[in-house]
């Protein structure tokens, strides 16, 4: 995961979900045992209030007919009584009891007592209480007491609690996680503000970061900030020094095609001062495009192609050139207007060159989710004699051409291959059906 928010949110999800799970189960064990502990006195409070009640005659003990006890009256009521004797003789049973199946029931010796729980078939909690009674005469008489209790109403207790107790504690959870949510949406809003002022440099809308930020990142901000205006000075300066030196050629030079052309004409000699002359506006341009950082604003690319073919249509009238142009006016490229005048001048200079009729241009939105920085895809077409494929390499260096009878310097497309590679695009040069060039510019989104 390369996303903090989510680290952050799933860690802290986590912890929430175990600390209430853990709150949960603890706290379902403490009512349980609370409820095991109510009920096992209610049981014993039973069997004090059946002793209260019975009366030892003739060695035999004997229950009132009505007893204090509503559910002990009540048939199949869930709450049943039996008293048993030394032998193990069923001597009494509650109203309750009647049309039930007695329970088994052992004897206890005096003072003693066991807990058990039976399916038969429903589950019955049966508390087994050993007393001894003293007669007149002295002679001891054993019993034992038995409360038998259905368990269907503590079960359906429990459940009810631990339904009520999930439900609470899993809407809780719900709350806490939208709590956290918000709490990393504000936390990390600084990070997004970073973020949006990146984008406003990367796209030419801002100079540097700007706004308050917490002492936590100011120091990344600072530094950002001077790296970036460290980087426009340090390319301002390198451009300032090559552009210095090609005015200080160009002087020197054009007083050496002067004298040449006084003196003798001497064509080789020409030929050798255009190509310096060439090779300085080249490494101009190279300087231009050294260290670039993409920080321009989105521009229009239809204006600037249909400026670009209504002069070329001028400089070649006589050609009469049928020249379509397929470019919907919201094409926008993250571009300095001045490259894509440049990669479209001279890839449409070479097509108005070498056509015999028609030229076609192309130029559509690419689209990425989450870009920042717009692409295009640029399409150039003619009907001429195309370009051998072969040659391609050598017609993108410097001074490469494929005609050496056309006048030109032969960097037109190594200028727009230098522009294009700049902004982390790709130049494809082909044929099309026709047999003439057919280029391909891409300049992706980022």
């Amino acid at each position: 995961m390369n996303s903090i928010k989510k680290r952050l949110l799933i860690v802290g999800s986590l912890v929430v979900i175990f600390f209430l799970v853990v709150t949960a189960v603890t706290l379902e064990k403490a009512f349980r045992s609370v409820a095991d502990e109510a009920r096992d006195e209610r049981l014993h409070s039973n069997v004090y209030t059946l002793l209260a009640a019975a009366e030892l005659e003739d060695g035999k003990l004997v229950l009132p007919e009505t007893l204090s006890e509503q559910k002990l009256m009540l048939p199949e009521s869930g709450l049943y009584a039996y008293v048993i004797d030394e032998s193990g003789q069923a001597i009494w049973s509650s109203p309750s009891a009647i049309g039930i199946q007695p329970q088994k029931i052992n004897f206890q010796t005096a003072g003693s007592e066991q807990i058990s729980k039976t399916q038969t078939p429903k589950e019955m909690l049966t508390l087994q209480y050993g007393v001894a009674w003293q007669s007149y005469d002295q002679k001891e008489h054993a019993f034992t007491v038995a409360i038998v209790e259905d368990s269907e109403g503590y079960n359906a207790q429990i459940w009810s609690y631990r339904n009520t107790l999930y439900g609470w504690m899993a809407g809780l959870a719900v709350i806490l996680v939208v709590v956290q949510l918000y709490i990393l949406k504000w936390g990390l809003s600084p990070l997004q503000k970073v973020e949006q002022d990146i984008i406003d440099i990367e796209t030419g809308k801002s100079d540097a970061l700007t706004g308050e930020y917490p002492k936590e990142i100011k120091g990344i901000t600072h530094n950002l900030n001077v790296l970036v205006e460290n980087e426009r000075k340090r390319l301002k300066q390198y451009r300032d020094t090559l552009a210095n030196l090609a005015h200080s050629l160009k002087t020197p030079l054009a007083v050496l095609r002067n004298e040449v052309e006084v003196i003798n004409s001497n064509v080789v000699m020409l030929e050798q001062i255009d190509r310096i002359d060439s090779m300085v506006e080249y490494q101009l341009s190279r300087a231009a495009l050294s260290g670039r950082i993409t920080y321009a604003s989105a521009i229009k690319v239809f204006p600037v192609a249909e400026r670009l073919i209504s002069a070329l249509n001028k400089v070649f009238a006589e050609k009469n050139i049928d020249c379509e142009l397929l470019c919907d006016e919201n094409v926008e490229i993250n571009a300095i207007e001045g490259d894509l005048m440049e990669i479209l001048g001279n890839l449409l200079e070479n097509a108005f060159k070498w056509t015999a009729s028609s030229v076609s241009v192309e130029i559509k939105q690419i689209t990425e989710t989450d870009a920042r920085i717009k692409g295009v895809q640029i399409s150039i077409d003619d009907d001429g004699p195309g370009i051998d494929l072969e040659s391609v390499d050598h017609i993108l260096v410097r001074g490469g051409r494929a005609d050496t009878s056309t006048p030109g310097h032969g960097i037109g497309l190594a200028v727009v291959k230098d522009l294009v590679d700049s902004y982390l695009g790709m130049l494809i040069i082909g044929k099309n059906s026709n047999g003439g060039a057919s280029i391909k510019i891409e300049i992706p989104p980022r």
